[in-house]
């Protein structure tokens, strides 16, 4: 589906391009905004401070935070539904066999893995990408500093004149792709190693893929600094990029995010210093501590020694008392302790993740629907994140149903055996439908609950409950079947069946 474009692009152009969008992102502190919070998210927060041997204490408040509205957001349960935009049975027919494709590819994939990786970068950083490379849908996540959009200040993908995705790679892989593309070996053999990597790149270089759409039409390149060792390839009808982002919450009049981390970093950096402040505080003051005259003891070492007798020099035993004393440990004012816990309490309530949204409920003292309740009302704040990881969701729909056009120019099988060309899948432009459903651990308790209930009232028999059980609950399901089938069934009905 691929084949040489005229027009030749030359890695000085494209290595150009790079720079040119190397120093917008310095200029809006993409790569300095999301070093500094990854290094807070992992509990780096001390970092450039010379403490020599001392190791400095840490009440990272913010992981938690994170790893709470991650789930929140992608603990929803996606499933793509395409839809014909008019009422033709076969049509309708053919977007429910696209349908059950798409899950089938969600699952092959392991897409709900890669979402939380999605969902979780963008609570960090703000925003997150996710690339796919060839018409099977396989991908890759992508770092926000490695993708660079030609216009940073528009928001939309689809409009960017061409995207930049910088990789690192193995000088040797690039000289095997450049050899297999037709470069010769004097021109790939300039292909070097990157100077400035630590040991963990050496002997990598940096390479960029860039993305343009032209007139419906997806063309990409693949160089190095010096060297173009994929020349320019076009990939017909593919109209749109393979890429979809999720933005945490959008910076206003930019195609970047920002996250849960950067807008929290004041407030834990005064935690962890008013924690270190404590601890020394304790260190001097909150121990008793061994004073004596220093002309008067003769072996002042038997003074810590257990069982050793103290030798006075002068005077009588009596006085002893007055060599020898202790001071009294000085109580510590509340005043510290209670700004640490009125910051840490203060910025969980206003980032929503108080007690009661972070889970911090007894399930036993209360039903699932109120637990589900009070976690809804606590999730209200996440209503902009699901939004735009269900957008997400969408865009990868769409981007899967432009590559089996492309990539399958026969035609696809559809899981009832039905074929369908590519030209009418062309001509189809199904309509995208995101039905989100929640699959925490509370939710199925209510549902089990729920069942339990009809069960007991009569409205369900016994073997209506056990068919209407998860797979996963923590009702032992496969245990009840074997139950019923040991007992003949009712009336030797299938379960499964009905």
């Amino acid at each position: 589906m691929s084949k040489l474009y005229d027009t030749i692009v030359t890695a000085g152009q494209i290595w150009g391009e790079y720079e040119t969008c190397l120093d917008t992102h310095m200029k809006m502190g993409i790569d300095d905004d999301t070093v500094r919070a990854y290094r807070f998210y992992e509990g780096d927060q001390w970092y450039g401070l010379e403490s020599g041997d001392e190791q400095l204490p840490v009440y990272n408040f913010i992981a938690p935070l994170v790893k709470y509205k991650t789930a929140m957001v992608a603990m929803n349960d996606m499933s793509i539904n395409y839809s014909a935009p008019i009422t033709d049975d076969r049509m309708q027919r053919v977007c429910a066999g696209l349908s059950r494709i798409a899950a089938q590819q969600w699952e092959r994939l392991k897409m709900d893995t890669k979402c939380w990786d999605v969902v979780k970068a963008a609570m960090i950083s703000g925003d997150s990408y996710i690339y796919f490379y060839d018409g099977a849908g396989s991908c890759q996540v992508l770092e926000r500093t490695d993708v660079f959009l030609a216009d940073e200040s528009n928001p939309d993908i689809s409009a960017q004149p061409y995207i930049l995705i910088r990789e690192r790679k193995s000088v040797k892989d690039i000289r095997a792709q450049a050899q297999k593309n037709g470069i010769s070996k004097e021109i790939y053999m300039t292909i070097l190693p990157d100077e400035d990597l630590d040991d963990l790149g050496r002997d990598k270089c940096v390479s960029l893929l860039k993305l343009e759409l032209v007139n419906g039409d997806l063309y990409f390149t693949r160089s190095t600094r010096t060297v173009v060792y994929q020349p320019r390839q076009v990939v017909k009808g593919l109209n749109c990029y393979p890429v979809a982002s999720l933005i945490c919450s959008r910076k206003r009049s930019t195609a970047r995010g920002y996250g849960e981390v950067l807008p929290v970093i004041p407030n834990q950096i005064e935690i962890n210093r008013n924690l270190a402040r404590r601890l020394v505080n304790a260190k001097l003051t909150a121990y008793s501590r061994l004073i004596y005259a220093g002309d008067r003891i003769a072996n002042p070492k038997a003074l810590t020694e257990v069982g050793t007798a103290i030798e006075v020099e002068g005077g009588s035993i009596n006085s002893v008392k007055d060599a020898v004393n202790y001071l009294t440990p000085s109580p510590m004012a509340p005043d510290a302790k209670a700004l640490s816990e009125e910051l840490l309490i203060t910025t969980r309530q206003l980032a929503g993740a108080g007690d009661a949204s972070l889970g911090n409920i007894d399930p036993t003292k209360a039903s699932g629907t109120a637990i589900i309740a009070v976690r809804d009302q606590a999730a209200i704040p996440l209503n902009e994140q699901t939004a735009a990881f269900r957008r997400l969701v969408e865009d990868i729909a769409m981007i899967w149903y432009r590559q089996w056009i492309v990539y399958n120019p026969e035609g696809i099988t559809l899981p009832g055996g039905e074929k369908i060309s590519a030209g009418q899948l062309d001509i189809l432009q199904p309509q995208v439908r995101v039905d989100v459903s929640s699959t925490n651990p509370f939710s199925k308790y209510a549902r089990e609950q729920s069942l339990s209930q009809l069960f007991s009232m009569g409205h369900l028999t016994f073997e209506e409950y056990v068919w209407a059980l998860d797979d996963d609950s923590s009702v032992p399901k496969s245990k009840l079947e074997q139950i019923i089938k040991s007992r003949g069934g009712q009336n030797n009905v299938d379960i499964e069946n009905q």
